[in-house]
C-alpha cells in the first residue's frame, strides 16, 4: 500500500516537471529568432540547374557557338566561368543567360579586368624573383597569383590572415593548393609595394592634402591620409601610412614621420602639398611648423570638429557632472541593468565611449528624455549597485537637487545639440570648404540669442508650481554653467584660429551660388592670399 502510493507520488512530481508553469522559459534575446529555410512553392519537383536537357548539340558545340562568354566544359556539363554557375546548354536558356539579364556582362566585365590584374601580378612577380629570389619561386605562377590573390583580399576586409587555415579546404576546393597562413603572409610586402605603385600613380602630379592623427592606446598608431582631386572631379581619399611606434612621438620624430612618407614613399613634389589637417595637439603645431618650409604652399588646418568637441569639456555643471559618472558607472558593468532600461523603454541604453565624439552628452540626452522613468527604474531595482543606486536616488529624492539636475540637463541638451550637429557635420568628406564658415556663424548668432528652449520652458514650469521662483532667475543661474563652453568655443574660433576661419570665409568665392550673393571687391579678391597656394599677383 505504501509502496503504491510512494509510485504514484513519484509519477505526480515527475509529471509537474513536465508542465511549462512550473518552469516557464526564459525571455528570448533579440538576436534569438526563428529561422527556416525558404521553400519553393510548386509542387513539382524542378530539375537542377545545369543538367543536360539536350541531347543532340555537345556542351563542346555551344563553347564554339558563343565565344568569348567565359563558357567551359567541366564535370561533362557547360559552366559559366565569370558567372561561377552551371547553365543548361538548351541554346534558348544560353542566350538568356548572356543577353537576358545586365549579370553575366558585368561579371564578363569584371572577370576581363580581373585578367588584366593578375597579368599585372604575374609581371611583377617575375621581376621580383629575378631581384630577391624568394622562397617558393619554382611554383607555378598561376598557383602563386592565387595565394597571393586571397591574401590580399583577406587584406582588404580586414579578416586575419590566421583565418584561411580554418578556411583553407573551401577555398582550395575549384582552385589552386594553399599553404599555410604563416608562408601565405610573406606575400604583403610585395602586396603593399603594389599598392603604394597604384596610390604613387593616382596621386601623381596632382595638388594633395594630408590628414594625420595617431592614438595613443597601445604604444601609438599614426595614420596619414591623402585627399586629392580625381580626374571625374570627385574627392578621393587614400590611406598611405600606418605607422606604429612603442611610445608617443615628439614633434622632430612625427614630422620625420610625414616628410618620409611624402617625399621617400610616395614621392610627392613639397609644392604640390596645399594643406594639412590636424587636431591642436602641441606636437602636431610644432611638426607641422619644422616643415613648413619644405610645403611652401601649404595651409596648416586644425580640426574644426576635434575644436568643437573640447568645448563640452568647459561645461561647469558639476552637479550633473557627478550623476553623470554615477548613470555610466551603473550601466556598464551590469548587463542586467542594460536589459532592464531596455525593458521598460524600449530603447536600448546609450554608452559612453572613450573615443567617440560626444558620447555623454548623447547619454544623457537619452536621460533627459526619459526622466521620467528614472527614478522608478532605480527605485524598483535597488539590488543592481546597490551603492551607485543609492547616490542616484540620493540625488532625485531631495527636491532641490532634482530640480537643479532637470535644470542642467536641459542647458546641456540646447546647448549641446548646436555643437553635436556641428561637429559630426565638419567631419564630413565632402566639398565642407564652401559651407564651413556659415555653419560656425550660425553656431555663434545661436550663442548670441540664447536658443534655450528646453530650459526655458522648464524654469517656467518649476516657477508656477512653487511661487518662491523666479524663472529668470532660475534661467540666469543655469546658464551660468553653460557659459564657459560658449566663451571657450567664441574665443578659440574668433581669436585662436581667426586666420583659418577667414581663409574658409574667403574660399566662399568659389561657389558659384554664394559669390552671386556677395559683393565682390578687388580687395575680397586679394584676400584669397591667406591661402599659400594662391599668394601670386599675377593669379589673383
Amino acid at each position: 500500500m505504501s509502496a503504491g502510493r510512494d509510485l504514484d507520488d513519484a509519477e505526480e512530481i515527475l509529471s509537474s516537471h513536465d508542465d511549462d508553469d512550473h518552469f516557464p522559459s526564459p525571455a528570448p534575446a533579440a538576436i534569438d529568432r526563428a529561422r527556416s529555410m525558404p521553400k519553393n512553392l510548386s509542387v513539382k519537383a524542378k530539375a537542377v540547374r545545369g543538367e543536360r536537357t539536350l541531347k543532340r548539340k555537345s556542351v563542346l558545340s555551344r563553347v564554339d557557338e558563343f565565344p568569348n562568354q567565359s563558357l567551359e566544359r567541366r564535370d561533362g556539363r557547360l559552366f559559366c566561368g565569370c558567372c561561377h554557375e552551371f547553365i543548361s546548354e538548351k541554346k534558348s536558356s544560353v542566350q538568356r543567360h548572356i543577353t537576358g539579364t545586365t549579370k553575366h556582362a558585368a561579371a564578363l566585365k569584371k572577370s576581363k579586368l580581373e585578367g588584366l590584374r593578375q597579368q599585372g601580378l604575374k609581371e611583377a612577380m617575375k621581376k621580383k624573383d629575378k631581384e630577391k629570389r624568394p622562397v617558393g619561386e619554382t611554383l607555378p605562377t598561376e598557383q602563386r597569383v592565387f595565394r597571393m590573390r586571397v591574401v590580399k583580399a583577406f587584406l582588404a576586409e580586414g579578416i586575419p590572415i590566421a583565418k584561411v587555415d580554418v578556411l583553407r579546404d573551401i577555398l582550395e576546393e575549384h582552385a589552386f593548393r594553399l599553404t599555410t597562413s604563416s608562408h601565405l603572409a610573406e606575400f604583403i610586402p610585395m602586396i603593399l609595394e603594389e599598392e603604394r605603385k597604384a596610390v604613387s600613380h593616382e596621386l601623381a602630379g596632382r595638388p594633395t592634402s594630408l590628414i594625420f592623427d595617431g592614438t595613443t592606446r597601445l604604444g601609438e598608431a599614426i595614420a596619414i591620409v591623402a585627399r586629392f582631386v580625381g580626374d571625374d572631379w570627385s574627392i578621393k581619399q587614400r590611406l598611405i601610412r600606418l605607422r606604429t611606434v612603442s611610445k608617443s612621438v615628439n614633434a622632430p620624430e612625427l614630422a620625420q614621420v610625414l616628410n618620409h612618407c611624402v617625399a621617400t614613399q610616395y614621392q610627392i613634389p613639397g609644392d604640390l602639398i596645399c594643406a594639412t589637417m590636424r587636431d591642436g595637439a602641441s606636437v602636431n603645431g610644432a611638426a607641422i611648423q619644422s616643415l613648413a618650409f619644405l610645403y611652401p604652399n601649404m595651409i596648416d588646418v586644425t580640426c574644426f570638429s576635434h575644436t568643437l568637441n573640447n568645448a563640452g569639456r568647459h561645461f561647469n555643471f558639476p552637479l550633473l557632472d557627478r550623476f553623470c559618472r554615477l548613470w555610466i558607472s551603473l550601466f556598464s558593468h551590469s548587463a542586467r541593468a542594460k536589459l532592464v532600461w531596455k525593458t521598460r523603454t524600449s530603447v536600448a541604453i546609450k554608452t559612453h565611449s572613450e573615443t567617440r565624439w560626444w558620447t555623454k552628452w548623447e547619454v544623457l540626452n537619452q536621460v533627459s528624455a526619459f526622466f521620467g522613468d528614472v527614478v522608478p527604474l532605480l527605485q524598483e531595482n535597488q539590488d543592481i549597485s546597490p551603492t551607485t543606486t543609492a547616490e542616484l536616488l540620493a540625488i532625485l529624492d531631495d527636491d532641490d537637487s532634482r530640480r537643479t539636475l532637470q535644470l542642467q540637463l536641459a542647458a546641456l541638451v540646447d546647448i549641446g545639440k548646436h555643437l553635436v550637429e556641428a561637429t559630426y557635420l565638419l567631419e564630413g568628406d565632402g566639398p565642407l570648404l564652401f559651407s564651413c564658415y556659415e555653419k560656425l556663424q550660425s553656431l555663434a548668432t545661436t550663442f548670441s540669442q540664447e536658443h534655450i528652449p528646453n530650459l526655458r520652458a522648464l524654469a517656467r514650469a518649476f516657477a508656477n508650481e512653487d511661487p518662491t521662483l523666479d524663472a529668470g532667475q532660475l534661467e540666469r543661474d543655469t546658464m551660468e554653467g553653460a557659459k564657459p563652453a560658449i566663451t571657450w568655443f567664441l574665443r578659440k574660433f574668433n581669436v585662436d584660429l581667426a586666420p583659418i576661419v577667414t581663409a574658409f570665409r574667403r574660399a566662399r568665392l568659389f561657389d558659384p551660388v554664394v559669390a552671386q550673393g556677395l559683393n565682390i571687391t578687388p580687395d575680397i579678391v586679394r584676400g584669397l592670399s591667406c591661402f599659400p597656394f594662391l599668394a601670386d599677383e599675377d593669379v589673383l
